[in-house]
């Protein structure tokens, strides 16, 4: 029974299918780098604002990591955790005709031809950085990352999409995007030895 629990272990912590086993370790330690600081990160992208929860995600995922410790003070940090934000972009994904949105609405039949947004795809790029206090690139990678959502459709009025539904499933969807590309960060900055 030992030999099977260990072989199935062994089998896990090979795979390359995203089970494994998070070391406890700072790989990053031998240079130096136990402090971290994670400064607000530079938004070149089109949509403002972004950069407050990108920030947000990065400093809850490196704080919660315990593997390098995260502090306020800059000139306490061995290195900056520095980001760049160099695009985020909606778009739609995928349509649907209004009758469907209101199948037994004689008034949406009429609308046959009329087509409107049913989901709508964001994307968000970022390149990241691990800067010594001196000012070397220790580590540095692009991360991007989709997430679809949900068009705001106004179930009353067919043919028509809500602007302010739309902003909120948008920005559910950042902040998808967010948490899952700190977390990448974290894992890939952590086990790139």
């Amino acid at each position: 029974m030992r030999s099977v629990v260990l072989a199935l272990i062994l089998a896990l912590s090979s795979s390359a299918c995203g089970y494994g086993f998070r070391s406890k370790s700072n790989p990053w330690a031998n240079r130096g780098v136990r402090k971290v600081y994670i400064p607000m990160l530079i938004n070149n992208s089109l949509k403002a604002g972004i950069e407050v929860p990108f920030t947000s995600a990065f400093v809850k995922e490196f704080s919660r990591g315990n593997r390098l410790r995260v502090v306020t003070d800059e000139s306490d940090a061995d290195a900056r955790v520095v980001g760049t934000i160099t695009s985020f972009d909606s778009e739609i994904n995928s349509f649907t005709s209004v009758p469907q949105l209101a199948p037994n609405d004689v008034g949406a039949q009429a609308l046959s031809d009329m087509v409107v947004a049913s989901e709508y795809v964001a994307k968000a790029n970022i390149q990241v950085q691990l800067v010594a206090k001196g000012g070397a690139v220790l580590w540095m990678q692009v991360f991007n990352r989709p997430k679809i959502y949900p068009a705001g459709n106004r179930f009353g009025l067919q043919g028509s999409t809500s602007a302010l539904i739309n902003a909120s499933q948008e920005a559910l969807a950042l902040d998808n995007i967010a948490g899952f590309i700190a977390s990448d960060v974290y894992d890939t900055m952590l086990e790139a030895f």
